[in-house]
């Protein structure tokens, strides 16, 4: 009798549980579905005159591909890195690579010309169940931290083993995973593989129910391009956000009083600041642009997509934007690899390891605006070969998660 009471006890507070998840999902999709036109508006406005894939983010035009190893990445960044990892699947069938940004795209048909693309739709359970049943995808590979409750459980529900690939959660995102409760718990214990960066990162995903495996950060393994740079001593303020660049050309107009041959390239994050931020690099002179190759003028701005890489790997100095303007900062691994300085600011959260193992290398740190001239002086005198190699150190993540994709996930 004790048992059987128990076992009513457990059952009623497993409905109960499952209960509350789908009411919690559901207010999470009715969220969304309320959010939806606004989203369509800014994308919209965001992505004048691009192809950004409309009827795609609202579920309609699926791509036509059978059976394929699905990986979504969401942008340029995330495309960048799971790059190598989906050139080689294609030897084990077709490849479906969705992003979410026209950016990303260009990425995939750049990087990736074997696979096909499409536009992930916004996370509407109709939308991911629809395509999850015309796909019938072999396995969902989510990039870095790319976690959509309704995607997730349509995967899980049609039986397609869902890997997080790359995965790391900032401080901040952890605390807001939290605050989703049960409806973050039960997505991420729907993952049949959690693949991620670095120790710490694995602690964070355990404390929100996954079951991480600390595979490296397959962003080390990052080939980067022959110097497209011209000749000359380049400073190259690396995706920037609003306000950066005013802060970085303020800084150039000082240093480059008393250095010699001096040049800066801004490169802003998004597309479509790019005439945005030539406007204010006018403001101090002659300015050139990358997409015209006018190379000549002391300030250029990279408004060429696709380009960083090669532009970094002839960097004398990088700034790392969006960490000055608490941004989290984006990416410094590219501008380390290639032998530059970095300089960077206080937001840093969102590549905190790899910031820890460049502080044994060339790294400058910047508190505010006012001191990156400083910086940038002193950063002119450091060697960034030190940065390279503590990078070219810490390879072997892709190879580490190719075999586990081979030997646990598609092993049929």
């Amino acid at each position: 009798m004790i048992r059987l009471g128990m076992a009513v006890i457990v059952g009623s507070s497993n409905s109960l549980s499952q209960c509350y998840h789908a009411r919690m999902r559901a207010l999470y999709t009715l969220t969304l579905l309320l959010l939806t036109p606004i989203l369509l508006v800014r994308s919209a406005r965001k992505y004048r005159g691009l192809h950004w894939g409309v009827r795609q983010r609202l579920g309609f035009n699926r791509p036509r591909i059978d059976r394929p190893i699905w990986i979504h990445a969401a942008s340029v960044g995330e495309v960048r890195a799971i790059a190598p990892i989906a050139n080689d699947l294609i030897k084990q069938g077709p490849v479906l690579i969705t992003t979410t940004t026209p950016t990303g795209r260009d990425q995939v048909v750049q990087l990736c010309p074997d696979t096909t693309h499409a536009f992930l739709p916004y996370d509407l359970p109709w939308a991911m169940g629809a395509w999850m049943r015309a796909l019938k995808p072999r396995c969902l590979l989510l990039v870095e931290t790319e976690l959509w409750p309704n995607l997730i459980h349509a995967a899980k529900v049609h039986e397609i083993p869902a890997v997080l690939v790359n995965g790391r959660l900032s401080k901040r995102s952890a605390r807001g995973y939290a605050r989703m409760g049960s409806l973050a718990r039960n997505m991420m214990a729907s993952l049949d593989g959690c693949l991620v960066q670095s120790a710490d990162h694995a602690t964070a995903f355990t404390r929100l129910g996954a079951h991480p495996l600390v595979i490296g950060n397959i962003k080390f393994d990052t080939q980067l391009p022959p110097s497209t740079l011209p000749s000359g001593r380049w400073i190259v303020a690396a995706s920037t956000h609003p306000g950066e660049e005013a802060a970085c050309l303020k800084a150039f107009a000082k240093i480059s009083q008393t250095e010699t041959n001096l040049k800066l390239l801004i490169v802003p994050r998004h597309p479509e600041r790019f005439d945005d931020v030539v406007s204010e690099a006018e403001k101090h002179g002659e300015v050139g642009r990358a997409s015209r190759n006018q190379w000549a003028p002391a300030i250029v701005v990279g408004d060429a997509m696709g380009q960083l890489s090669g532009w970094l790997n002839g960097a004398e100095v990088a700034f790392i934007g969006g960490t000055l303007n608490r941004r989290g900062s984006q990416s410094p691994i590219e501008a380390a690899l290639g032998g530059a300085v970095i300089v960077a600011g206080p937001s840093r959260y969102n590549f905190a390891e790899a910031y820890a193992l460049l502080a044994s290398g060339s790294l400058v740190d910047v508190a505010d605006e006012p001191e990156l001239a400083g910086a940038l002086n002193e950063a002119l005198t450091k060697d960034g070969d030190k940065n390279a190699a503590l990078i070219s150190a810490s390879r072997g993540a892709t190879a580490r998660t190719l075999a586990y994709l081979t030997s646990e996930i598609l092993r049929s």
